[in-house]
């Protein structure tokens, strides 16, 4: 018998509500309710606001102590040599908050779009080209159209699709179609470090 060398935690979920089920301070974690046979989520990942940037030896400039370096980056002013040096003159707006979420085994259902309003990267299934509509809303899957005017109508900066019925071999007109509603579309598949690059974007 195999023992594993690591212990496993399960956390119930609700999939047919909208709830953050993690959060550290750092990133922020919710469950998408999806439109399936069975109850399935989806999830979002959200950076949370992060601290302003202090500029390039601005420390050293100004001598500002360790002490006073959280208060900074929290936004406030700081007094040097009996004068009020303003946080604009000491810091740079901080990175923008990424978001990623991860739609898949779903039939198309606009009930998602307020969860995933605005994210930097959509994952959203497309199973079948958009011929095989029939077939998708039997199966509770989505087309490569549904995918793409998910992510038109949530304003999306990127779209990722993936989740390929395996009669697709070349996947190739399943990304046009979604090219054809919407543009900034890519492929989700074994091997693509561009996805990785997608992510890492400030």
């Amino acid at each position: 018998e195999r023992t594993l060398s690591f212990k496993i935690i399960y956390h119930h979920i609700r999939p047919k509500v909208n709830e953050v089920i993690y959060e550290d301070g750092k990133v922020k974690v919710e469950t998408i309710p999806m439109k399936h046979r069975i109850p399935t989520c989806g999830f979002k990942f959200s950076e949370l606001p992060h601290l302003r940037n202090l500029k390039k030896n601005i420390v050293t400039q100004y001598e500002i102590p360790i002490s006073k370096i959280l208060d900074i980056k929290e936004g406030r002013d700081y007094e040097y040599q009996n004068k009020l040096i303003s946080n604009e003159k000491l810091t740079l707006p901080p990175y923008k908050n990424r978001s990623y979420a991860y739609c898949t085994d779903t039939a198309y259902s606009e009930k998602i779009v307020p969860y995933i309003k605005n994210v930097d990267i959509l994952f959203h299934e497309a199973t079948f080209a958009k011929g095989m509509k029939d077939q998708a809303k039997l199966t509770f899957h989505s087309t490569s159209e549904d995918a793409a005017l998910i992510a038109k109508k949530a304003g999306v900066g990127k779209l990722i699709v993936g989740h390929f019925s395996a009669r697709y071999k070349d996947v190739s007109p399943i990304i046009n179609e979604a090219k054809e509603i919407f543009p900034n579309t890519f492929s989700a598949e074994d091997g693509e470090k561009h996805i990785v690059e997608l992510v890492r974007e400030k």
